[in-house]
């Protein structure tokens, strides 16, 4: 696709700013080091992620269908 167009608006970065912060100037990423409450082990997740079965989601819609308020219409 030659001549794509982007949706986003691009401007010139504000003089004396560094225009791409992020980058080393080999253009390598920064591998930063996460703070100790951004591991999962810190919030007992050393295991990975728990994935609930789609049964759960479905039978707690249907629990909130029969646990509605009066007022709600």
């Amino acid at each position: 696709m030659a001549g794509r167009t982007h949706r986003r608006v691009r401007t010139e970065p504000v003089p004396g700013v560094d225009p791409s912060p992020q980058l080393f100037p080999d253009g390598r990423a920064i591998d930063a080091e996460l703070a100790a409450e951004d591991r999962l082990g810190a919030w007992g997740d050393d295991e990975g992620p728990e994935v609930l079965p789609d049964a759960a989601a479905a039978s707690n819609a249907e629990r909130l269908e029969r646990d509605r308020p009066p007022h709600y219409a």
